[in-house]
């Protein structure tokens, strides 16, 4: 049984169920009726599981370093006509992946690379 402690050299016979602080042998132990439904519910979460593609992460360049400082003339630009790109870097800073159609652009534009 869980918690119970079995002493040195006490030897439990297979299949007998062993309770208590020290171990002692209480009777057979009884198979557990609740396994067909776990093994169901296993089969059933394993039909519906889908592959996916593993997220892509990227790095920030120093000229996307230098878009997140708030008092870079790139931050200021990127804030007045690009805040989803300051908000991507944000992101992408802080290890949160990125979306290729997302990510794409700003690799282009040299603020990140792939890791």
């Amino acid at each position: 049984g869980a918690g119970a402690v079995v002493p040195p050299g006490m030897e439990i016979p297979e299949g007998a169920l062993a309770l208590g602080v020290p171990a002692r042998v209480k009777g057979p132990a009884e198979p557990p009726g609740n396994a067909p439904r776990y093994r169901a519910l296993a089969e059933r979460y394993r039909k519906g599981l889908l592959a996916m593609d593993l997220p892509r992460r990227y790095r920030l360049t120093l000229r996307g370093q230098d878009a997140l400082n708030p008092f870079s003339e790139l931050h200021l630009h990127l804030k007045r006509t690009r805040k989803e790109a300051l908000e991507a870097l944000r992101r992408a800073s802080q290890g949160f992946p990125l979306a290729l159609e997302e990510a794409l652009p700003l690799v282009e534009e040299g603020f990140l690379a792939p890791e």
